[in-house]
């Protein structure tokens, strides 16, 4: 899926499987389909962002420190039994090595 962000407030880290940025209000990171990114936020100040995204039917996304893949129907997406978690074959939870 593709997800836009744009940051209304708060400053942030957002880290790709490419690259680390600093984000701030006004800042905008698109980020393509398949690539692993996460939001890194070190201040006590929140983080406001607001994400547009073209949610296709179906979405899938790999967590590269965990080695974990997710995959789902997004029209379903919202529904935890419709979706499912798996690292090397294995049927996991969603927080499984995001410790």
């Amino acid at each position: 899926m593709w997800e836009l962000y744009y940051v209304l407030s708060g400053t942030s880290q957002m880290r790709t499987d490419e690259e680390c940025v600093e984000l701030q209000p006004g800042d905008s990171y698109l980020c393509r389909p398949g690539l692993a990114h996460q939001i890194i936020t070190n201040s006590s100040e929140d983080f406001v962002y607001l994400v547009i995204a073209n949610n296709p039917t179906f979405d899938a996304c790999y967590f590269p420190d965990s080695g974990k893949l997710g995959a789902w129907e997004t029209v379903w997406g919202s529904l935890p039994e419709r979706r499912f978690w798996r690292i090397e074959g294995e049927e996991v939870e969603y927080f499984t090595g995001e410790e």
